[in-house]
C-alpha cells in the first residue's frame, strides 16, 4: 500500500506540474488611447512576440478598443497606426493559474503617458528645385532585437522603448542620388554612421541629413533628355528657316523697289 500511495503521490506532482508549464489562451481586452488623449478609433493594431513574430492583427473599433485570445505568461509588443502617428509599447499577460473560471486581462496602451520619437530627413545643403529624399527607417528596440519596425520619414512614433534607429547610407529620388551625411538626436550630431540610440528617456528629434551625389541617368531618363534636344533642334530649324525666308523675301522686295528707281 505504502508503494501505490508514493506512486500515486509521484503522479499528483507530475501532473500539477504539467498543469503549471501548460499555456494557455487567454481573452485579452486591448484599449488604446493616442498622444492627443482620445481614442484610438478604427485604427490598426498589430501584436507580436518578442521574437518579432505576428500573434494578432487587426482594426480596433469606434471606441479604441479590440478583443483577441493570447497565449498567458508572455511578454508582448503592440504596434498601432493611426492616421498621424504609430505607437509601439509592451505588455505582459499573466500567468494563468484557473483556467477554468478565468477572467479577461484588460490591456491598455496610453500613448499620453509615452515620449514622442519625431524622425525627419533633410538636405544637408539646399539645392534649387531639389527636395529632401523620404527614406525607410528601422526601428528596434534594445530589448526585444527579433522585432523590427519600418517606416518612413517625416513620421513620429510614441514610445518607451530604449531602440536603435537605422538610417540608409544611400537612396535615391527620381534621377538622383542621395548620401547620408549626418544625424542629428536633439542637439547631439553624429557623423560616420548609419544607426543611433534613442533613450527614449523624453521627446526625441532626429533629423538624417543627406547630401546630393550625383544624378543617375537610367534609360527612361535617357530617351527623355534625347527626345528634349530633338524637339530643340527642330525648333531652331525651324524659326531659322522662317527667318531665311524673310531675309531672301525682303532682299528680292529691295532689289525690285531699286530697279523700279533706276526706270
Amino acid at each position: 500500500m505504502k508503494k501505490v500511495g508514493a506512486v500515486l503521490m509521484a503522479l499528483f506532482v507530475l501532473l500539477a506540474t504539467v498543469a503549471t508549464a501548460m499555456a494557455y489562451e487567454t481573452p485579452i481586452n486591448l484599449e488604446v488611447i493616442k498622444p492627443d488623449g482620445k481614442v484610438a478609433s478604427n485604427a490598426d493594431y498589430k501584436i507580436y512576440y518578442t521574437n518579432g513574430t505576428l500573434a494578432k492583427s487587426g482594426t480596433l473599433n469606434a471606441d479604441g478598443k479590440a478583443s483577441f485570445n493570447l497565449t498567458d505568461n508572455a511578454t508582448y509588443i503592440a504596434l498601432i497606426i493611426t492616421s498621424a502617428e504609430s505607437i509601439i509599447d509592451d505588455f505582459s499577460v499573466p500567468q494563468i493559474t484557473d483556467p477554468v473560471n478565468q477572467t479577461p486581462v484588460n490591456i491598455s496602451i496610453d500613448a499620453t503617458k509615452l515620449y514622442a520619437l519625431n524622425v525627419s530627413s533633410a538636405l544637408a545643403k539646399s539645392v534649387w528645385g531639389v527636395g529632401a529624399p523620404s527614406v525607410q527607417v528601422e526601428f528596434v528596440p534594445e530589448n526585444y532585437t527579433k522585432f523590427n519596425y519600418t517606416f518612413s520619414t517625416n513620421w513620429t512614433i510614441y514610445t518607451i522603448l530604449r531602440n536603435n534607429l537605422t538610417f540608409p547610407n544611400e537612396t535615391k529620388s527620381g534621377i538622383w542620388t542621395f548620401v547620408l551625411k549626418n544625424i542629428t538626436v536633439d542637439s547631439s550630431v553624429y557623423s560616420n554612421v548609419t544607426t543611433v540610440t534613442i533613450p527614449m528617456s523624453d521627446n526625441t528629434t532626429v533629423v538624417a541629413y543627406y547630401e546630393m551625389k550625383y544624378p543617375i541617368l537610367e534609360p527612361i531618363y535617357l530617351f527623355i533628355i534625347v527626345g528634349l534636344i530633338g524637339l530643340a533642334l527642330i525648333a531652331v530649324v525651324i524659326v531659322s528657316g522662317k527667318k531665311a525666308k524673310a531675309t531672301i523675301r525682303s532682299r528680292v522686295e529691295d532689289s525690285f523697289r531699286f530697279y523700279k528707281r533706276l526706270k
